[in-house]
């Protein structure tokens, strides 16, 4: 396909690409993430857990209800269409530090509106008992969602290109972006489909890995993701940008479908052994 086909087609489905573009990990992936990390908590903490879940309908969000840490994982994503009191929360499920050079935190987390403030924010919140249940309960959700969203390379990066959203690419067929791409077409190619499927082919990675991965923080967690955007994501591409400037047009093969799977594999079971590691100390 020519550039200027390429370019055209894609502009055409732009607009409704947006807003999937923006969720890290997809449904897929966050779901299993939570599964995952639900299975290496401790009883309290499942306990615990259990009886925030039951302060759901006290969110009035009745299109998003909150049943399980899987539903908790996904709700921040769910309420991105009812606006209002929740749109502050749109700016905290990434953070674009810039792939080039060394940028002051202030300049991509401007007054802690980014992912790592915020969960550090919702850590403390949930971890004070004397705080409502429904305030816990909301920050069980951002929890469990923002340490997915920030195991997802372009959700810890940035080109001037608004973490790959404004790189239009063509995959299997059809127009995207590169930031869809990590969301969607590259956690299908390493994982498929099945939620089921996917978390038993990784619990092994998790076990065999979760002393390891457990330590850190959400700062150096970032910063770890933050590396394999500047070391993969950009550089492979077939047409790879240069600093400060969006990539071009291009088509995504599928070895480079193939080749990001073993990292988003990685990152997935990173995610679920952090989470654990997270609500355990919070909660236990």
């Amino acid at each position: 396909m020519k550039l200027h086909v390429l370019s055209s087609a894609l502009a055409l489905t732009s607009l409704a690409l947006l807003p999937a573009s923006a969720r890290a990990w997809d449904m897929e992936g966050h779901r299993i993430i939570a599964h995952l990390a639900y299975e290496r908590l401790t009883p309290r903490a499942k306990a615990d857990i259990a009886e925030l879940l039951t302060h759901s309908p006290e969110q009035d969000t009745p299109s998003c209800p909150v049943a399980s840490l899987e539903d908790a994982s996904t709700w921040p994503d769910c309420i991105r269409p009812l606006h209002g009191r929740w749109d502050y929360l749109a700016v905290m499920h990434f953070e674009d530090v810039p792939i080039c050079g060394v940028a002051p935190k202030a300049t991509f987390c401007p007054d802690g509106k980014c992912i790592t403030d915020e969960t550090k924010r919702a850590i403390a919140i949930l971890g004070d008992k004397q705080r409502p249940p429904v305030e816990r309960l909301q920050a069980l959700e951002e929890v469990a969602h923002f340490v997915g969203d920030m195991h997802q390379p372009l959700h810890a990066a940035n080109n001037n290109d608004r973490g790959g959203n404004d790189v239009e690419v063509m995959v299997q067929g059809h127009p995207s972006n590169l930031h869809h791409v990590w969301d969607t077409e590259i956690l299908e190619n390493a994982v498929g489909t099945s939620e089921q499927a996917a978390e038993a082919a990784l619990e092994p990675l998790v076990a065999a890995n979760a002393a390891r991965w457990s330590s850190g923080d959400v700062d150096s967690w970032l910063a770890q993701t933050h590396e394999l955007a500047v070391a993969f994501v950009y550089p492979k591409l077939a047409s790879p940008p240069v600093c400060g400037q969006p990539a071009p047009a291009q088509t995504i093969s599928q070895s480079y479908l193939n080749s990001g799977a073993p990292i988003v594999r990685t990152q997935l079971a990173r995610a679920a052994v952090r989470l654990a590691a997270v609500l355990n100390r919070t909660l236990d």
